[in-house]
């Protein structure tokens, strides 16, 4: 709009130059005439006649001479003169419209003088700290009194690295102090303006805005985010957070302190790449792939053996994506739990289904299955294999006599000397109440009743103290049995050495039968 005004002025000033210079042409047309008509007409010798014509000469002299006057002299004044008018009108025209800008933005604006010390500033900028335009006065010092005590050395600070050149701009946020007393948040931003001819800053113009609102919720988002940080530290669960190429963000403490790991040594890495996983190459392929399948959305599980500092822990590890509003991955949450108890219970438990709970010796299921193994292997390389069954003498008299845990006792005294006299390789077994038996490896019959006959005496010259302080002497009798069809299987075996056991019990116990 002030373009097109300066425009129509402009073709006016054009218009009105237009005009007079024609005016100037007539009248300069109608004094040439007038004189041609006296030099004609008149007596060239009179007076009267010369003076005219010195009259006109003069009228037409002026004619001529205007122009030049004017476009030499008349109208660079004039539009010099409009000029600084029309830039008067564009400056204030100006100053309006950025006045307009910092209300609508709610914008403090302050303009400081750096030779005179002057600041002058906008009406929002004492609006914002409760004050009215009028109550603020122009000097630095009031600003240097409305910052927090606190923050003034570092707002100051700011300011004489951009004077000193050491910055290119003035940027800041800190507290200054309300009129009721209230602080406010305020981000500083300015820049020098003006410089005198050696690059020395004079003049330096900024903005003022509150951003009290901004540091209340920061406040508060800074206080959950602590408070659910402190709750991650204190959980057995190891917890981290990766973008989307797989490089930690954050991880919580417990893995740090187990393994004795620092957290630059995690953050800012890739999580495939942090020391727990690259002490095996197919532990690192498994989570590379694992990264790969959770930024297309898909999870992964896994049971997983990391190293901890010097030890080998088992995980249960799981990395899934995290989703945005929009529904997009903008990063991968691996979570992992310390599973050693878990294992060890697993291991017990598989001690313990295929262990006797009394004797700790293979339970009858566990017995068997060795058994076959065994016997397999003697019929492929045409082996010796021997069994022997044993059963304690008279046991239900010693359950009776001294109670059932003396004869507990006893069971575990007889476990222990299978495995004093036994080979390492030789499978003993307890198959119930007071029966067990024992596999042989490449034993043929002769060494393998050498070995039952060693046994028997071993047991039947000891004795078992009971927790009262009595002694129990018993014996056992023992049936042999070895391999001889190559298609016989450990039930067969077992079923022959069992005959063999009953005919020593027949013959008068503590003894051995073939």
């Amino acid at each position: 709009m002030l373009k097109t005004a300066f425009t129509v002025k402009k073709n006016q000033r054009g218009a009105l130059t237009r005009e007079l210079l024609v005016i100037i042409f007539k009248v300069s047309l109608i004094i040439f005439v007038a004189e041609f008509i006296v030099m004609v007409g008149l007596d060239a010798a009179s007076i009267s006649h010369s003076y005219v014509r010195d009259i006109l000469d003069a009228l037409l002299l002026v004619c001529i001479a205007s122009p030049v006057l004017y476009l030499l002299i008349v109208k660079p004044y004039i539009q010099s003169t409009q000029s600084a008018h029309e830039n008067a009108a564009a400056l204030k025209d100006s100053e309006e419209q950025l006045r307009l800008v910092l209300e609508g933005a709610e914008l403090g604006f302050w303009d400081w003088n750096i030779l005179s010390g002057e600041v002058k500033r906008n009406e929002r900028w004492a609006n914002m700290l409760g004050y009215t335009y009028e109550e603020i006065q122009n000097s630095t010092q009031q600003w240097t009194d409305f910052i927090h005590p606190e923050d003034r050395q570092a707002a100051w600070q700011s300011i004489d690295d951009v004077i000193a050149g050491r910055s290119l701009a003035h940027k800041i946020e800190y507290r200054m102090l309300h009129k009721d007393g209230s602080i406010l948040w305020i981000l500083d931003q300015a820049k020098v303006m003006k410089r005198d001819e050696s690059g020395k800053p004079t003049r330096m113009s900024g903005t003022h805005n509150d951003i009290t609102a901004r540091k209340k919720i920061e406040e508060v988002i800074s206080e959950s985010s602590l408070r659910f940080n402190r709750i991650l530290d204190n959980l057995f669960t190891y917890v981290a957070l990766l973008d989307t190429n797989g490089v930690v963000q954050e991880v919580n403490r417990a893995p740090l302190d187990r393994a004795g790991y620092r957290r630059e040594d995690v953050i800012g890495q890739y999580f495939y790449d942090a020391p727990w996983w690259t002490y095996d190459d197919q532990v690192r392929n498994q989570l590379i792939d694992a990264i790969r399948d959770a930024n297309h959305g898909i999870a992964s599980r896994y049971d997983v053996v990391v190293k901890m500092g010097k030890d080998f822990v088992p995980l249960d590890f799981l990395i899934g994506p995290v989703y945005d509003d929009s529904g997009k991955i903008v990063g991968l949450l691996p979570t992992a739990v310390d599973i050693t108890a878990r294992k060890n219970l697993e291991v017990e438990l598989q001690r313990q289904a295929h262990l006797d709970h009394l004797t700790g010796l293979p339970n009858r299921r566990s017995f068997m299955d060795k058994s076959e193994v065994e016997l397999s292997r003697a019929q492929r390389y045409d082996n010796t294999l021997s069994i022997l069954m044993l059963d304690i003498d008279h046991f239900k008299q010693i359950n009776d006599t001294y109670g059932h845990q003396a004869g507990d006792i006893v069971l575990k005294s007889l476990a222990m000397t299978f495995q004093e006299v036994l080979r390492n390789v030789d499978i003993i077994g307890r198959l119930g109440g007071e029966e067990f038996a024992a596999v042989l490896a490449e034993t043929g019959i002769e060494k393998a009743t050498e070995v039952a006959e060693r046994l028997r005496e071993v047991i039947a010259s000891g004795e078992v103290e009971l927790s009262e302080g009595n002694t129990i002497n018993y014996t056992v009798s023992i049936g042999i049995t070895t391999l001889i069809d190559r298609n016989s299987n450990i039930d067969v075996l077992l079923h022959e050495a069992d005959k063999a056991l009953y005919r020593a019990k027949q013959s008068g116990r503590n003894r051995v039968c073939t």
